[in-house]
């Protein structure tokens, strides 16, 4: 059975804090390593050009590789156990990264793909806005140059998004075998966006301001600590594990590796022991159990993280059952969530 998550506050801040800056530094140099790879490569074989048809082909593909690469995480439990994946995360935004670039080659921006526009779609389907990079101009977006201490910064602002989004993805993320599952349905998720927000972005009239700024219009990094254990407050995590149970039990029956699975969460979360025993109670019996909803749908940046949970636990034996996604989706929907995110979730191999 994993370990307790370190529940200290400040052992959560200091490794949040590494593994951010292990991320920006990671991320730095892959800008301009994937646009010179990239434009070698069409350069020496423009017959592989992708064409907008094949754009669809290209997300699904970059997606399935990266769950892939993320199902293979072997976390360590707590916050310190992402500081050990960096190489690996770090692959998976190289991925990323030449998904936008080849669907940037589709739709024929060759001539405008700069390191501040693959980082501006980046920051958009993070949820950061890009407006320090990306501007709308009447029909036409307008990507500005910035100098190499402004762009420094924007690295070190996504990386303190993809530190509080990694660290609040999913409850199960350090469980063995299950944290796995669960970091591949969120990476599979996020580089669908990503794919998405590049078509959105590069199929317009895109022009590259040559006019190279040194206004920090970044804005200050997230305060990556301060809001990491929103996800994991008290009364979120027996709401988020009762939908576990409610899901484990959705077919009459709970199987003794999703009861296992259950129980190693709850081992590293500080829940009160009464609420331990309602849940394993209903465990045993197979029934489900009363999910106050409410307290969750009003945290939204935490219900793709739960959806997470649940696609890892059904996934237990390599299918999702019938019912099981029935009620993910009744989930997703009670949470506000997008029905195409849900179905990306769910899409996860």
């Amino acid at each position: 059975m994993a370990e307790k998550a370190p529940s200290s506050a400040t052992d959560t801040k200091s490794a949040s804090e590494a593994f951010q800056q292990k991320l920006s530094d990671g991320f730095m140099g892959l800008f301009e390593l994937v646009i010179s790879n990239r434009r070698g490569y069409y350069a020496l074989h423009p017959d592989k050009i992708p064409t907008p048809e094949s754009v669809g082909s290209l997300i699904n593909s970059s997606s399935a590789t990266n769950a892939a690469i993320s199902g293979g995480f072997n976390l360590a439990p707590g916050p310190w156990g992402l500081v050990g994946i960096v190489p690996e995360l770090t692959l998976i935004f190289r991925n990323q990264l030449m998904l936008i670039y080849d669907v940037g080659m589709a739709y024929g921006k060759s001539d405008v793909l700069t390191k501040e526009l693959l980082a501006g779609v980046l920051l958009d389907a993070f949820g950061i806005g890009a407006g320090s990079l990306i501007v709308m101009q009447g029909s036409k977006l307008i990507v500005k140059r910035v100098s190499l201490r402004v762009f420094q910064r924007i690295v070190t602002l996504l990386a303190g998004k993809v530190t509080q989004q990694a660290l609040k993805s999913a409850l199960s993320k350090w469980v063995p075998v299950l944290g796995a599952a669960a970091m591949a349905a969120w990476v599979h998720y996020m580089t669908k966006k990503v794919g998405r927000k590049a078509v959105e972005i590069l199929s317009k009239d895109v022009s590259v301001d040559q006019t190279e700024s040194d206004q920090d219009k970044a804005g200050e990094s997230p305060e990556v600590t301060q809001n990491t254990e929103t996800s994991n407050d008290v009364s979120s995590v027996v709401q988020r594990i009762k939908i576990l149970v409610c899901l484990a039990a959705i077919d009459g029956k709970t199987h003794d590796q999703e009861s296992a699975f259950i129980v190693e969460i709850m081992s590293s979360c500080d829940i009160p022991a009464v609420e331990k025993d309602k849940i394993v109670e209903a465990l045993a019996n197979y029934k489900q159990i009363d999910v106050d909803y409410g307290g969750l749908a009003a945290n939204p940046s935490d219900s793709v993280g739960i959806l997470v949970d649940m696609v890892a636990l059904s996934r237990r034996d390599g299918s999702i059952h019938p019912a099981e996604r029935i009620y993910i989706r009744k989930v997703g929907g009670i949470l506000g969530v997008a029905e195409a995110d849900v179905n990306d979730l769910l899409e996860t191999v």
